[in-house]
């Protein structure tokens, strides 16, 4: 998980956590979350935009959910999820992130 995403996520589940009434142990809930985050490293998988000259790291794949409305055609479809080291995020998806648009990268976000 991006390490933007994971400080997210724990933040809301911190405040959703304290604000429940039954009996928890806050303290322990949020160290298991904790531990269960992995931040950023040389193994997150980069990939490079040859048009652009960016180097991104990849996130994730989310599936849409758009079930009426002028996108509609797009429930259920895969998205890539990806980022700039300026923490600038987008979504394309799965087969046009595969479709040679990005090519493999073995260094860090410049």
């Amino acid at each position: 998980m991006d390490d933007r995403v994971a400080r997210h996520a724990a933040a809301a589940a911190e405040a959703v956590l304290r604000s429940r009434g039954d009996a928890v142990d806050v303290d322990l809930e949020l160290a298991a979350l904790r531990a269960a985050q992995v931040p950023p490293s040389a193994e997150a998988r980069h990939v490079f935009h040859p048009k652009r000259g960016h180097v991104y790291v990849v996130c994730g794949v989310i599936e849409m959910q758009i079930s009426h409305g002028p996108f509609a055609a797009a429930e259920g479809k895969r998205v890539q999820v990806y980022h700039y080291a300026d923490g600038t995020s987008w979504g394309r998806f799965v087969e046009k992130f595969e479709d040679g648009h990005f090519v493999q990268h073995g260094g860090e976000v410049a």
